[in-house]
């Protein structure tokens, strides 16, 4: 059940189909993989083992193994970066509390500690599941009974923080000094347990889809409306009408605005000399006066910061946390500044010309 903004309530259902032939039998296409549980143990733990390589540190007296903390985690690589898509669909909730600089793309692995403690029990969950299913799969039970316990354990695999969690980390991961050869493990596991689940699971919504489709009460229901030639032929006229007093409004609004800014950078005029000037047009009038005495703040301050700003670039770059901050900042008063002409403008709007 869904909530809407309307604050009305709907009802959503599920619904699965089962394709049959008309004869009874339903041929399997040619491209359909077999399934092969041996190959699905192997490639399984094959790829946790080359992910581990990707992602923590070698030790340096024996590059084949890793090396550890104090607390006996693997160290991260310092060399592994990864999109933000990945941590916004699997970790949105400590991205968004803990992360700052989410204006950036990539990022380096080992500053997030939520998503390596998420590596870390997808690795242990992992060989558990993997360890389990080949044990069912060797045990001497009912086959029905045998079928079951496989069932659940690759379900268990194919839940969103196992085997999904893994494959679009691969895909949007990179390492500085290492190719990325990932991919080809993922895409075998894939194969195999996609088989698998078809096999032991079809009922589970595992399978080759056919067709899809969005059947809503909105989509169902809803009707397109009905516009008249007559009714169309108004609006474009009212619209060829207004459409040159609105550019025309909005370039004397520009103007008034750079010329305002003009004379609060250029000239020494104070406030009340300001709300004067009959040919500045804007914040004439006295309700405006907070809105001007901010205008005229944050206009020196962004001169000010815009200085200090290229001044920090031509020194030591744009690559520093101070230049990074003090662009914020910048940006921050300019959208400021921005908010009191606005506010201007809907009050002229209300009280029309």
């Amino acid at each position: 059940m869904s909530k809407h903004s309307n604050n009305q309530y709907s009802y959503t259902k599920g619904l699965r189909f089962r394709l049959e032939h008309a004869r009874g039998e339903l041929p399997e296409p040619d491209t359909a993989a077999k399934p092969n549980l041996a190959k699905l143990f192997e490639a399984g733990r094959r790829l946790a083992e080359e992910l581990e390589k990707f992602i923590y540190q070698p030790q340096a007296e024996n590059p084949e193994a890793l090396a550890r903390d104090r607390q006996g985690e693997y160290k991260p690589s310092r060399d592994v970066r990864i999109n933000k898509t990945w941590l916004k669909q699997f970790f949105k909730v400590d991205f968004y509390d803990q992360h700052q600089a989410r204006h950036q793309r990539t990022h380096e692995l080992h500053q997030f500690r939520y998503a390596l403690q998420g590596i870390a029990r997808w690795r242990a969950e992992w060989r558990d599941n993997l360890d389990k299913l080949e044990k069912a799969n060797s045990a001497a039970l009912h086959d029905q009974t045998r079928r079951s316990d496989i069932a659940s354990l690759l379900l268990q695999l194919g839940r969103r923080d196992q085997f999904p969690l893994i494959r679009e980390f691969v895909a949007h991961a990179r390492h500085k000094n290492k190719a990325n050869r990932l991919p080809d493990h993922v895409e075998v596991v894939e194969e195999q347990l996609q088989a698998a689940l078809v096999e032991y699971a079809p009922k589970q919504g595992a399978g080759v889809v056919v067709a899809a489709a969005s059947l809503n009460y909105y989509t169902v229901n809803k009707k397109p409306k009905q516009y008249y030639d007559d009714k169309i032929g108004r609006v474009k006229k009212q619209y060829e009408r207004l459409a040159p007093d609105c550019e025309h409004m909005k370039a004397n609004k520009a103007r008034q605005k750079s010329q305002l800014l003009e004379r609060i950078l250029g000239e020494r005029l104070n406030l009340e000399q300001i709300q004067d000037d009959e040919e500045l047009g804007l914040f004439h009038n006295r309700q405006d006066r907070g809105c001007l005495e901010e205008v005229y703040r944050l206009t020196r301050e962004i001169r000010d910061l815009t200085a200090e700003l290229n001044e920090h670039q031509s020194r030591h770059g744009a690559g520093t946390t101070h230049y990074r901050q003090l662009k914020d900042k910048l940006q921050k008063a300019k959208k400021e500044r921005g908010s009191y002409f606005i506010k201007r403008n809907k009050r002229d709007n209300r009280n029309g010309p």
